[in-house]
């Protein structure tokens, strides 16, 4: 079974893992299912909610993570705040509500970071393109026939090149 695939019946959402050292998380756009679980209280989690064991072979990268995450926490928060909208008004109340408004401002927070590295994958891709559509140009550029590693020192003396170091 992939990352990508539910084991829990059709209508479920997708479950995905990710592994951070030895512990290992798993969530749904719906919600989180488990965090930071050691091995074996993952594989019970997992086999107790009908999901194959072998989804934890095929963790998901940190930005994917970090976005599922994200719509997780968002889903949680969203059925938190319906739940104290049907409550009663007290002391109670009032701090579970100021909780949720502090998960909340941490949720934005983990957005914007999610956001910051989706900018700087953006970046670097560019940048990348950018050195690769130099190279031609640079070698017909530089007098004689220059070797490939002539070509590529000047490429790195860029100001591309310089900022593609800065921000990987």
């Amino acid at each position: 079974m992939r990352n990508d695939e539910s084991g829990a019946g059709d209508s479920s959402p997708a479950l995905i893992i990710y592994q951070n050292g030895d512990a290992y998380s798993a969530a749904t756009q719906a919600g989180v299912a488990f965090y930071n679980f050691n091995l074996p209280a993952a594989q019970v989690w997992l086999i107790e909610n009908g999901f194959d064991v072998g989804l934890l072979d095929s963790p998901v990268d940190g930005l994917t993570w970090r976005s599922t995450l994200t719509a997780a926490f968002a889903s949680e928060i969203e059925g938190i705040n319906e739940t104290l909208a049907d409550l009663a008004p007290s002391s109670d109340v009032e701090a579970v509500r100021s909780k949720a408004e502090t998960i909340a401002a941490n949720l934005a927070d983990l957005s914007a970071s999610v956001a910051a590295e989706q900018n700087r994958r953006k970046e670097i891709a560019e940048l990348q393109r950018a050195l690769r559509l130099m190279f031609p140009t640079i070698k017909a550029a530089l007098p004689g026939k220059p070797s490939d590693e002539e070509v590529q020192q000047n490429i790195n003396a860029t100001y591309h090149a310089r900022r593609l170091r800065e921000i990987q």
